[in-house]
């Protein structure tokens, strides 16, 4: 998971869209500290990139070996569960090629973000962003999908 983040990115694209002047009233603010919850979808997210990245399934890596604080048995179940359902996605639009982690940049200075997956075919585009919390996150209108498509 990259650890370099443009001040406009998908991940605040939903805030800046609602409200243009934050990005120069946030201009020096400190930046946001990180959280347990946002710790474990990260830990989540690694796992999913490692899984892609070296083509091997949920049963070929060891969880607690990767991550000994976790609750292994809740990560092999989400690990699974997400892995299953990108299968069946990719699946559906006979998609075979995928790029991880894709960085992408917009037109504008400092803007940008990465796609956790990217994948395509002659007629059809697969973007996807791992979401591991608790608040549902929906594909329709979605700013952040929007803003990655944007970029492309």
């Amino acid at each position: 998971m990259p650890e370099f983040h443009h001040r406009f990115g998908g991940s605040n694209a939903a805030r800046v869209i609602q409200c243009p002047g934050y990005l120069y009233a946030s201009r020096n603010l400190p930046p946001k500290g990180s959280s347990e919850h946002a710790e474990r979808g990260t830990r989540l997210h690694d796992i999913q990139e490692k899984l892609r990245t070296e083509q091997l399934l949920p049963a070929e890596i060891n969880i607690a070996e990767m991550f000994p604080t976790v609750d292994v048995v809740e990560f092999e179940s989400i690990t699974q569960a997400t892995y299953d359902r990108v299968d069946i996605l990719l699946d559906t639009y006979d998609i075979e090629i995928m790029v991880i982690e894709p960085f992408v940049t917009g037109a504008a200075p400092d803007t940008g973000g990465s796609i956790d997956l990217l994948g395509y075919n002659d007629t059809h585009v697969v973007m996807l962003d791992y979401k591991f919390g608790h608040i549902p996150v929906y594909a329709e209108h979605n700013a952040q999908g929007l803003f990655y498509f944007m970029c492309l």
